[in-house]
């Protein structure tokens, strides 16, 4: 897992909202589309999205891939130097 003492957990979800984790976008991920429904907020494991599966009602709790939050992360420190 990502450590997020450097970079606060709010500025995580901020930068991963622009990277598309955002209510009303559609991504794809673990092998489904899937249809956006709150922005990117923390959980237990990390960070995650509220999101359903295209045609179904079931809302699901999606953590997001510890890649997307590495690659928020690198951001981070690339531009602080």
């Amino acid at each position: 897992m990502v450590s997020m003492t450097e970079v606060s957990i709010a500025e995580i979800c901020e930068r991963v909202k622009k990277l598309g984790y955002s209510t009303g976008n559609h991504i794809r991920m673990y092998g489904e589309r899937l249809e956006v429904l709150s922005d990117p907020f923390p959980n237990e494991n990390g960070i995650a999205i509220k999101a359903r599966v295209k045609n179904d009602t079931v809302v699901r709790v999606v953590n997001l891939p510890a890649t997307v939050l590495q690659s928020v992360s690198q951001k981070r420190k690339t531009t602080s130097t």
